[in-house]
């Protein structure tokens, strides 16, 4: 999440087909669609939204 921003609110839209997808809690998806969430993530406030498409390859965030 970077030094400048550490508590920044985020929102990672992750689609895995064939691959793996490691969120930054650890858990690992292989096939399908899921949104990970920083705990200060809410729909009354501005956040930052991340796509991350994972097709035959592997991604740690």
């Amino acid at each position: 999440m970077g030094k400048d921003r550490p508590n920044m609110p985020i929102e990672i839209g992750i689609d895995c087909a064939f691959g793996s997808t490691i969120t930054p809690d650890g858990t690992s998806i292989s096939f399908g669609d899921r949104a990970y969430r920083t705990p200060s993530t809410s729909s009354s406030q501005s956040y930052l939204r991340i796509k991350a498409d994972t097709v035959f390859g592997v991604l740690e965030i």
